[in-house]
């Protein structure tokens, strides 16, 4: 076969285009005789002009990855889809959420959206369980002033000194190395921060889909209680293929009138969701530890913050934010939270896993015109 007819062939294959770098075994799509190429966001007038000029002739399906479109403000929205070719059937992403996608403008252009939202459920959860459990043993704190001092009794005992103080109103802890301590256990900072385990506490986790199952499966075998918010109740049935006993809860508001100590957010982020955790819930809470692997968007910052210095809110553990990709300064700034950079599910065991779904969901829709996953 001739140079041109190589180039003929090309062209009339069905395009696969890869937003940012090529995934682990793209080469499956070829294989399938698919066309794959690789594309950097970089505007939203040059991703138009771009499908304008022909660029993306016989687009097929686009592998977006997990930065997805971010890079485009707003999203991937509307008059961008409508320069889609009529080719094009499929978009996946390897992330669980669809924010910033108009998926009724998808849906009306006859192109299907479909996340990976149960690969990485574990992965998510075991973040879930190391912020948990930051939240009641106060790990990280022990851990720096040990780096700092490098003596393990001295560490324990600066910390518990009763002149040490963790502050509710900056979050700051005041070590005193002025004096020398008496020798403590480890098992307070300062005069009135105490260091409890998580057993035989109650925990609530709001969104008990795949991730939030795990999560329960985590937290169970470290002895939580376990409560669980979903819009629909679980059978009984249901309820005892889980492996671990559960409560059922109406809202995060009984939540918080149940005394529960820890509420976990594993929802994503739609409108019905916005500020879940708000002012008017934050306070009836009484010293909970909360913990976001959700979205940013679940929780209204300025009130968690208000929360965190008056007490409401004796911890919380972060892996989204509202403003991202930044955080905001004092959450930084405070010791008691712990953050995370949106690793929720970030293990190389997860981005090759999701990858081999999304590459796979595009070979099904082109044979069998069907998607797995399909979100709209």
């Amino acid at each position: 076969m001739s140079e041109a007819e190589d180039i003929q062939k090309m062209h009339e294959a069905p395009l696969v285009v890869c937003l940012g770098t090529l995934p682990p075994n793209f080469e499956i799509l070829v294989d399938k005789k698919f066309s794959v190429s690789t594309y950097q966001l970089t505007s939203k007038e040059q991703f138009i002009n771009d499908l304008r000029s022909g660029r993306f002739e016989n687009l097929f399906a686009i592998y977006a990855a997990w930065l997805a479109f971010g890079p485009l403000p707003g999203g991937l929205t509307k008059d961008i889809i409508e320069e889609f070719p009529k080719t094009t059937k499929i978009i996946t992403v390897c992330s669980a959420g669809f924010g910033g996608v108009d998926l009724e403008a998808l849906r009306s252009k006859g192109i299907s959206f479909c996340n990976t939202p149960t690969v990485g459920a574990g992965d998510v959860a075991d973040t879930v369980l190391h912020h948990v459990l930051e939240g009641f043993r106060r790990y990280s704190i022990f851990e720096s002033e040990l780096r700092n001092i490098n003596h393990t009794i001295k560490t324990r005992s600066v910390i518990g000194d009763t002149y040490t103080n963790l502050r509710c109103a900056t979050g700051a802890l005041e070590l005193n190395y002025n004096s020398d301590p008496i020798y403590q256990f480890g098992h307070v900072i300062g005069s009135h921060v105490n260091v409890i385990s998580p057993k035989n506490r109650k925990v609530t986790i709001v969104g008990f889909g795949a991730i939030g199952k795990e999560v329960g499966k985590r937290l169970n075998a470290i002895g939580m209680k376990i409560q669980y918010i979903k819009r629909t109740k679980l059978t009984i049935e249901e309820e005892s293929e889980l492996g671990y006993d559960v409560e059922f809860c109406e809202s995060v508001e009984k939540a918080v009138e149940s005394r529960t100590h820890c509420i976990v957010l594993c929802l994503p982020g739609t409108p019905e969701n916005k500020w879940i955790i708000n002012k008017k819930i934050i306070d009836k809470m009484n010293g909970v530890i909360l913990i976001n692997v959700g979205r940013g968007s679940l929780v209204n910052e300025e009130d968690l913050l208000a929360g965190l210095r008056n007490g409401r809110i004796s911890f919380a553990g972060l892996d989204v934010y509202a403003t991202e990709p930044y955080v905001n300064e004092e959450l930084i700034s405070r010791r008691d939270v712990s953050l995370t950079p949106h690793i929720g599910s970030s293990t190389v065991d997860n981005f090759e896993a999701t990858a081999e779904f999304c590459l796979n969901n595009i070979i099904k829709c082109y044979e069998t015109g069907t998607v797995d996953n399909l979100q709209n």
